[in-house]
């Protein structure tokens, strides 16, 4: 038997039948689009990713914690500290203490840190239009990954 025949066990027996290959490859051709027209700005997709959820979440609830911030941008806390070093090393976030929990800090975007994130936002949104035309429902693969972020979020 050659070896060329196995599927490794796998249920498929070509990666682009497993959902979670096309995914991850999908997500990845995403992130060097967003890449492509974050780099000029001086931001990469984490940093990009963070700011928008300080700038969100500072919006209808007042400036997040880090604990805030590594839930809604879905990244590990070490994730979120590292990103938000770079980003306060820019000038584009604060950091205050938080009064209730001195060990805490919360923190904002600077004008400076709206400003890139108006620009960013902008070309962003254009290549999430362009990469997801080629689709009959973007509205309803919206709905779908919904359900499968708020589903992982419980587990």
């Amino acid at each position: 038997m050659s070896s060329h025949n196995t599927s490794f066990g796998s249920q498929f027996n070509r990666a682009e039948e497993s959902l979670g290959f096309l995914l991850w490859k999908t997500s990845n051709q995403l992130q060097r689009a967003h890449q492509q027209v974050l780099s000029p700005l001086g931001l990469s997709n984490g940093e990009f990713s963070v700011l928008a959820c300080v700038a969100e979440l500072e919006r209808f609830d007042g400036p997040p914690n880090q604990n805030d911030l590594a839930q809604k941008a879905g990244m590990d806390k070490m994730q979120v500290s590292d990103t938000l070093k770079r980003l306060l090393k820019k000038g584009w976030v604060q950091k205050d203490r938080c009064l209730e929990d001195r060990r805490s800090f919360l923190v904002s975007a600077t004008a400076e840190g709206r400003s890139v994130l108006t620009q960013s936002i902008v070309k962003v949104e254009q290549v999430d239009q362009e990469f997801f035309a080629c689709l009959q429902s973007p509205e309803q693969l919206s709905v779908q990954l919904v359900r499968l972020v708020s589903r992982s979020e419980r587990l």
